[in-house]
């Protein structure tokens, strides 16, 4: 992950105002680390995995993380993609159809970044702690209802204790929201709210809005 961090730092700062950005599971968490060194001005976190702190709130995230564990020292390899997981855990809600064409795109995962993202507790190195009231930006957090890798539990226990931050539970969307059927209008609603940001007039928005 402070690999991650190192190569997006670098690039963040390459701007000569901070940008809006988002941050999609793993990358939600990279993108509250660098929002937490003033790197954004505006922060959206779609599915946003848990960071150090955040326990697993459902049974299909224990067995997540009782699945990596049978997998052996995982850490000390990069993952393959699996068809049949991906099904499963973040194309559960993706067109039938257009499944093969989205995971052909998947590549393999650093085992160590997982290890680092589902077993904080067990990392000296704490790579997925963030500093959350260093983070003073106006944060939007998008979880879906049907997510069976982040519950809406742990998508609202991350949106909870962060300043200014609202938070939106998508019915019927699992991992891959925005390449799911009603990806059209979680755009349009992440545009009007970072509209709304420019205007300096999110800071008002209720905790939990779009029911």
């Amino acid at each position: 992950m402070a690999d991650y961090r190192v190569q997006l730092r670098s690039f963040l700062t390459s701007f000569a105002v901070p940008p809006v950005i988002l941050g999609h599971s793993m990358g939600a968490v990279l993108a509250q680390q660098l929002a937490a060194e003033g790197l954004a001005q505006a922060l959206i976190l779609v599915s946003p995995a848990p960071r150090a702190g955040i326990l697993p709130a459902t049974d299909g995230e224990k067995q997540l993380a009782r699945d990596l564990m049978m997998l052996g020292p995982f850490w000390t390899t990069a993952l393959p993609p699996n068809f049949e997981l991906a099904v499963a855990y973040s194309l559960n809600r993706v067109r039938l159809e257009e499944q093969a064409a989205v995971f052909d795109k998947f590549v393999p995962e650093s085992g160590r970044a997982l290890f680092e993202l589902f077993f904080w507790m067990f990392d000296a190195a704490s790579a997925t702690a963030v500093d959350i009231k260093a983070i003073r930006c106006p944060v939007l957090c998008v979880g879906g209802t049907d997510d069976r890798l982040v519950s809406v539990a742990t998508a609202r226990a991350t949106a909870a204790p962060l300043k200014n931050a609202t938070f939106y539970e998508a019915p019927g969307h699992g991992h891959m929201l925005l390449l799911e059927p009603g990806a059209d209008d979680l755009a349009r609603r992440i545009a009007e709210w970072t509209s709304a940001v420019s205007r300096d007039d999110a800071i008002s928005y209720p905790r939990v809005c779009w029911p």
